[in-house]
């Protein structure tokens, strides 16, 4: 009997013990409510409005995302092992795939209907107007916006998700639990919602903007739903060490700069997820530690397993400087506050320049060099990199960039480049007479020396760039390299610039994949009828590295219409696929792959996009394969190459 009533008692024991573990470890799931949205109008658009009191939200390609701030009461403090969001369709707009972003700067809804800005509100280009100054609160900063603080900028989390479609217009996506974890902690203020697939357009080619209920649609209204469970015992270590160093390179001419760099420690949730710090110009500690100035979240970085993580403080003046960093796990549990203390770098000095007598650019006809892939007005010689505001302006400014740049010195009359085997020494030389005309120019350019002498093998080529004038600012913008086989005048007459005063050339060496690393010299030769010839240096350094004959990555040059029409060619014509092999050839020579897509976002297919079908249902099938073979054939076999 006795033992009977010990084993009786063993067994309550035993469940009991069960009991607590299952208590223990049970999850609950509940629903976080949204408690603040709206729409961020993000392209080709007003970036200043506000839609926080827009019924219903939308989103729609790059042109508008969603912002969703959550309570997150009912969940904090706990793990989030699973979470899912769920948004109500209105409309037939369905979402296919959404983008989820965490975002590093607080926001405020506001109560605009999408008809124009609140001052006190959020948009794409600022979190508030200060009523005071009337100045602008950037997302991060001057200059920024709110996609330095998504998207993986400002050390934030995205996602791309399949939307699942459910009863009822609901629509859902699994939400990473790291991503809802930081909701539910603070380290994010609420989701970014963003459309993943923005191309998709209606029959009127017009694009969709899925649309779904706001908070304050009731029952319709989003919801983030978690599921918890309670957090292990314990909490995270205290930061092993904190310091704060001068950054020269953070300073500017009226301020100072800094960084602070912090040594976590441990492994897993006692390292922590986040850092939280303040800084001050007076001493901190645990008493006012909490009061003091915060660092923005976007400047702190997730805890990784380096072994120093840095923070850059702007800004700053020079005086001593004052900070305290603590630890915050996934939980929200906290560590206590390290403290450090250091000196700002000063703020940069303005230099007082001399100025240098500019090196001669040439007597009756001036040569200088700028980069590829830069634009230089024909008529004032301003480069469009430099400001465009001022392309189209004449008169005096800085025109340094034609005495010195990244690869030309007018003081050697010497172009200097660095370049991969395989690669293409590539560089534009602008050639202005001194007279209003001047006719007869022409160019010649050539390898000095190359190993063996095997200059045959090392290609060089010239071109003429032909200019087009852009329809916004009526601004002549150089567009096309036209091989150069003949003397050219400047102006030229048959592109039309009026008061043209330079003529851009592109000059290419190529760089064999089989040639030596080591320096090579080459020439390009400037002359016209009855002046002095212009020599232009030419130093090139070929490194061991090579390009390979296909990229690790597709170099897209994307394009949605063929080019015949702009030819006044027939897009179903040999002598339009002839042309269009041209464009082929070029982009194969230069590495990459021409993207011409055979349909539009409606589903219209265009000019032999597809071969012609005949027949319905499963009798379906190709009718002639001839002049689709006949157009594509070349590139598939490889022929055009």
């Amino acid at each position: 009997m006795d033992f009977d009533r010990r084993f009786s008692a063993c067994v309550a024991l035993v469940a009991f013990s069960l009991l607590l573990v299952v208590s223990c470890t049970r999850k609950q799931t509940v629903k976080l409510p949204v408690i603040k949205d709206t729409v961020l109008w993000m392209y080709r658009g007003e970036p200043t409005t506000d839609f926080g009191a827009a019924e219903p939200l939308f989103v729609e390609g790059a042109h508008y995302a969603a912002l969703l701030g959550f309570d997150v009461s009912a969940a904090r403090g706990k793990k989030v092992s699973q979470a899912r969001l769920w948004v109500h369709r209105e409309g037939e707009g369905r979402l296919v795939k959404l983008v989820l972003s965490t975002i590093s700067t607080d926001w405020i809804e506001g109560s605009g209907t999408g008809l124009g800005p609140d001052p006190g509100a959020s948009c794409a280009a600022y979190v508030r107007i200060d009523p005071e100054t009337r100045k602008a609160l950037r997302w991060a900063g001057p200059g920024s916006d709110v996609t330095d603080v998504i998207m993986s900028h400002g050390n934030t989390l995205i996602a791309e998700l399949e939307v699942e479609q459910e009863s009822g217009g609901w629509q859902s996506v699994e939400v990473p639990a790291e991503m809802a974890q930081d909701v539910v902690n603070g380290e994010s203020f609420g989701l970014v919602l963003h459309d993943g697939k923005g191309q998709l357009r209606d029959p009127n080619d017009s694009f969709i903007k899925k649309r779904f209920n706001s908070r304050d649609s009731g029952s319709s209204a989003p919801y983030l739903e978690v599921e918890m469970q309670e957090v292990p015992s314990g909490a995270p270590h205290l930061p092993l060490n904190v310091e704060i160093a001068a950054a020269l390179d953070l300073a500017g001419l009226s301020s100072g700069g800094a960084r602070l760099l912090i040594t976590p420690q441990g492994a897993g949730e006692q390292r922590g997820s986040y850092y939280e710090a303040v800084t001050s110009y007076y001493p901190l500690d645990s008493q006012n530690a909490d009061s003091a100035e915060p660092v923005p979240r976007y400047l702190l970085p997730r805890i990784s397993q380096a072994v120093r993580d840095t923070v850059p403080l702007d800004g700053l003046i020079e005086a001593a400087v004052h900070a305290a960093v603590r630890i915050v796990d996934s939980y929200g549990r906290r560590s206590e506050w390290v403290f450090a203390r250091g000196i700002a770098a000063p703020a940069l000095q303005s230099p007082v320049l001399a100025r240098e007598e500019r090196p001669s650019l040439g007597g009756r006809i001036r040569v200088w060099a700028c980069g590829a892939d830069e634009k230089v007005n024909p008529v004032n010689s301003r480069l469009l990199e430099e400001n465009p505001a001022i392309y189209t302006l004449p008169g005096d400014g800085n025109y340094d960039y034609m005495y010195e740049n990244h690869l030309w010195d007018a003081s050697r009359s010497t172009v200097t480049m660095d370049v991969p085997r395989g690669g293409t020494a590539a560089f534009q030389l602008l050639v202005e007479p001194a007279q209003e005309s001047q006719s007869g120019i022409s160019a010649q350019a050539g390898w000095i020396n190359t190993p063996g002498g095997a200059r045959s093998r090392f290609p060089v080529k010239v071109f003429k760039i032909w200019y087009l004038k852009s329809s916004d600012n009526k601004a002549w913008y150089p567009e096309v390299a036209l091989p150069l086989d003949r003397e050219f005048s400047v102006p030229q007459v048959e592109n039309g610039i009026a008061g043209q005063r330079n003529q851009a050339l592109l000059v290419e060496f190529y760089i064999p994949r089989g040639s030596r690393p080591g320096s090579y010299s080459g020439r390009v030769i400037i002359s016209a009828r009855g002046l002095l010839a212009r020599n232009i240096n030419v130093k090139i350094n070929v490194h061991k590295a090579m390009l390979p004959k296909k990229l690790p990555f597709i170099s897209e040059m994307n394009v949605y219409s063929a080019v015949g029409g702009q030819y006044g060619l027939d897009n179903s014509s040999d002598e339009y696929f002839d042309l269009e092999e041209k464009y082929y050839r070029m982009a194969h020579e230069h590495l990459c792959a021409i993207n011409q897509l055979p349909y539009s976002q409606t589903g219209t297919i265009k000019d032999l996009g597809a071969p012609p079908l005949e027949g319905e249902g499963k009798a379906m099938r190709v009718s002639d394969w001839s002049r689709w073979d006949k157009r594509f054939g070349r590139y598939l076999d490889g022929s055009a190459f």
